[in-house]
């Protein structure tokens, strides 16, 4: 949280001022310096120069002047404030005067002279003046009723098509006082023939007049801007030219001494350095963490409640828009003003169309030309598709996508020098990534945690494109930000309370993968966490207590005894077994019964209203050897028979060709695919190959997912020194490399789940399930059961299965043997030429 400088301020002022006690103090800072960027900048003023309090120095800031004539008025009696350059009196000095600050007095006194009355020819004080002709202040005041008739009068020479009537109702509209619209009156008069010819020359009343006047008098030319020419609102007045804003802000642009570039200028620092609007949010102190969103980014108000973000600004300020009169966030809520962001954009009728629309731009002579008709198509010279064109090499147009990655866009790095494509804040990929990796760490941490450093560092070594766009993730970036910035909340425990596993995964990765947090077994935590949650549901206290210890002393334990890392459909499948043991425990109260008095003629009621209701045999064998049921036995209905088939020969060579041959997938999703078209192996076993069971001796390859090594073939084989090369895993804010697994998982020490394996499978055209079947279809009738148990990892009694099902004495499968023409390793030699000296596995 960035501190507003307030506290500063009131220890810096109390030092000198003790006549104002602390509380009060803070209370006339907190009024005046609302501000922080300028209370900062007053702060390094004072506390270069303490002296400024008491001096009364007439370079004082005003915004000290304000404070001191606040303390003033609390009853303060060390602070002056600064003496007037004229009279020499202490008080506000809100003029200046020959470059010194003087009070409104003297600022007024400067500007009376005597003069000769242009109507009296008297000599009066100076009232008034028109160009060269001066006026009292008793001419003046009684010239006022005849401003109607002097402006008509020279008007109507200047616009002969309008009615004198009409030219004295618009001016009697205008929003002035008597005062100016004489003078209005007396301009036109004496310089409307060139105010008329252009109106960027006139007054800021006459350009009030002159809109009017245009609705009336069409043949009148539009009032441009007097330094681009075109035709805008002008809303400013630059060397004597009225002028539209985006003229007035780029001449009134100057070097930033931050990024270098010729910008308006949005902030001072205490030395005195400019710098534009990027710079100035760049710095850590324009940034907060807002109170509404609770997301860190820029603040645009910091009121009693805290810092707020422009969004949360702006949709809290609910009005009725003057214009559509829907209530909707407005800006300028609670004023006659009151408008909401679709009527805020200007809307004319394009020139092009011919339909009421935002003004995107203007052609030439300063027609409006709306966003569609304004993006002009052309074929762009790098990717030539027809695009709208945002840039141009030597003529040849330049896309919106392509121009952002052509080196004519590229500029020094204003920090590091590199030539790169640079950010709004004039700073590269890299600078800006490690901007943002340092708003994560606090120095206390960095500090006191060796981890921390070290994160930090691996961190600024990745890739920053990777960087910013996990920034983007604004819900996990905070949830890092907050566990950093506490200490004691680098626990599991703790982050669990933060939010669900799915928000904080990604935070507890990167946490575990640099040392911050501790190893720790996600699916087993999250077993352990389930089951007094789903225990909930059995109403009986005995049964649910039954229900713990059954799933406490044989599941927990069980899993908590495997070395391995658990996989997700193993735990799937003990949450699904004790599932039905809820269901049936439900049921059996439903027909008022209980885990003791259920029966055999009730179990076997009940095996009938569902499917896989046999997985309740573990628990029923655990409650009577316990005491809490009678003996009762379910069946396990028999195995189905295998289904043989799938994807012939020829396809799977097809798929497999088409996977090698496409440059775009990686070397592990490869070797996964072929593993899995030319050998049939699970993808759950793929995922659980380590980088020790490969094996490269002699020029061959070795890969063991079974009792006994499995020979690749060599284009095989060079997958798989590929897929052992690169073997990054994808973390929140850098990809991390796995020491273990030859395909590493989201979670640091675990492998990639067999369903992400297989969801890449799919993305790369290969369907596992016809694929395995077609595969094994094949290997069953080329080798004996014990032989393809051992290479590919079947358990034995599914390969007797498997050949029992193809076996070419079989009738039912004589079809399909005719069918069979090449062993897989023939596949390989059809895809693979190099494969034909390769011994068959």
């Amino acid at each position: 949280m960035v501190e507003h400088p307030g506290r500063s301020l009131t220890e810096v002022i109390s030092m000198v001022e003790a006549g104002v006690p602390a509380d009060r103090l803070r209370e006339i800072l907190a009024v005046i310096v609302v501000r922080p960027p300028s209370g900062t900048r007053l702060l390094g003023q004072l506390q270069a120069d303490p002296g400024l309090l008491t001096s009364g120095t007439n370079a004082m800031p005003t915004l000290l002047q304000r404070v001191i004539a606040a303390l003033l008025e609390a009853g303060a009696t060390s602070v002056r404030l600064p003496r007037c350059a004229g009279c020499g009196l202490e008080r506000m000095l809100p003029e200046r005067l020959d470059g010194h600050r003087v009070c409104s007095t003297c600022k007024k006194r400067a500007g009376t002279r005597a003069i000769i009355c242009h109507c009296c020819r008297r000599e009066r004080q100076l009232a008034s003046c028109v160009g060269d002709v001066d006026y009292c202040g008793t001419c003046w005041r009684g010239m006022y009723g005849q401003a109607p008739a002097i402006f008509v009068a020279a008007a109507h020479g200047l616009i002969p098509s309008l009615d004198p009537a009409v030219l004295a109702g618009i001016f009697a509209q205008l929003p002035a006082v008597p005062g100016r619209r004489l003078r209005l009156a007396l301009e036109v008069a004496d310089y409307g023939a060139d105010w008329f010819a252009a109106p960027a020359r006139g007054s800021a009343l006459f350009g009030v007049l002159y809109d009017q006047l245009t609705h009336q008098a069409p043949e009148l030319p539009p009032a441009c801007c007097g330094h681009c020419g075109q035709h805008r609102p002008l809303t400013n007045v630059y060397e004597g030219l009225r002028c539209c804003s985006r003229c007035y802000t780029a001449l009134r642009s100057q070097p930033c001494d931050g990024c270098g570039r010729t910008a308006p200028i949005a902030r001072r620092m205490t030395d005195e350095a400019r710098l534009c609007q990027g710079c100035a949010k760049a710095l850590p102190d324009a940034s907060d963490t807002c109170t509404q969103c609770g997301t860190h980014q820029h603040i645009v108000y910091r009121g009693p409640a805290g810092p707020v973000c422009a969004p949360c600004r702006l949709n809290a300020q609910m009005d009725t828009c003057t214009r559509c009169g829907q209530t909707r966030p407005c800006r300028f809520p609670g004023t006659p003003d009151a408008m909401c962001e679709k009527c805020r954009k200007r809307r004319e009728t394009c020139s092009r169309c011919g339909q009421e629309r935002v003004v995107a731009t203007r052609d030439e002579h300063g027609a409006p030309i709306c966003h569609s008709c304004h993006h002009i198509l052309e074929p762009c010279s790098v990717c030539h598709r027809h695009r709208r064109v945002v840039g141009r090499v030597k003529g040849a147009p330049l896309c919106e996508y392509c121009y952002p990655r052509h080196p004519v866009s590229f500029r020094d790095c204003t920090r590091c020098g590199r030539h790169a494509k640079l950010k709004r804040t004039g700073l590269c990929d890299r600078c800006t990534a490690d901007d943002q990796l340092a708003t994560l760490f606090p120095p206390e941490l960095l500090a006191s945690n060796g981890s921390a450093r070290t994160m930090l560092t691996d961190l600024q070594t990745g890739n920053p494109g990777t960087i910013r766009n996990a920034f983007h993730r604004h819900r996990a970036v905070e949830l890092l930000r907050t566990v950093l910035a506490t200490p004691e909340l680098l626990d599991h425990e703790a982050l669990d309370e933060l939010g669900p596993e799915y928000t904080t995964r990604a935070v507890r990765a990167l946490l575990v993968e640099h040392g911050l947090l501790p190893a720790r077994n996600l699916p087993l935590a999250r077993f352990q966490a389930w089951i007094p949650t789903a225990a909930q549901l059995i109403e009986d206290p005995g049964e649910r207590q039954a229900f713990l210890q059954f799933a406490t002393w044989k599941h927990l334990r069980d899993l908590r005894s495997r070395t391995e890392p658990l996989s997700g459909p193993l735990v799937t499948s003990r949450r699904r077994e004790l599932r039905i043991v809820i269901e049936l425990l439900a049921w059996a109260r439903h027909r008022g019964k209980t885990l003791a008095t259920l029966d055999q003629a009730d179990l076997d009621h009940w095996a009938t209203t569902g499917a896989e209701r046999y997985l309740v045999g573990g628990f029923l064998t655990w409650a009577h050897i316990n005491g809490r049921s009678q003996p009762l036995e379910i069946t396990r209905p028999p195995r189905t028979y295998l289904l043989a088939g799938g994807l012939s020969d020829d396809h799977r060579r097809q798929v497999l060709d088409d996977v090698l041959e496409r440059e775009a997938i990686g070397p592990g999703t490869k070797l996964a695919a072929a593993l899995v078209l030319v050998f049939g192996i699970r993808p759950a076993q793929i995922t659980r190959i380590r980088l020790c069971d490969i094996q490269s001796t002699g020029g061959t390859v070795e890969v063991t997912v079974g009792p006994e090594p499995l020979l690749l073939p060599v284009p095989l084989a060079e997958l798989a020194t590929g897929a052992a090369a690169d073997r990054t895993a994808r973390r929140m804010l850098a990809p991390a490399r796995d020491h273990h697994w030859l395909y590493p998982g989201a979670q640091p020490g675990t492998p990639l789940s067999a369903a992400a394996l297989v969801r890449r499978l799919a993305a790369a055209g290969v369907l596992v399930a016809p694929a395995r079947t077609g595969a094994l279809t094949t290997l069953s009738q080329q080798l004996p059961p014990p032989v393809l148990a051992d290479l590919i990892g079947m358990h034995l009694a599914t390969a007797v299965r498997w050949r029992s099902t193809v076996a070419a004495s079989n009738a039912h499968y004589a079809g399909l043997l005719l069918a069979a023409e090449e062993s897989p390793t023939a596949v390989l030699r059809t895809v693979l030429p190099s494969a034909s000296s390769t011994a068959q596995p």
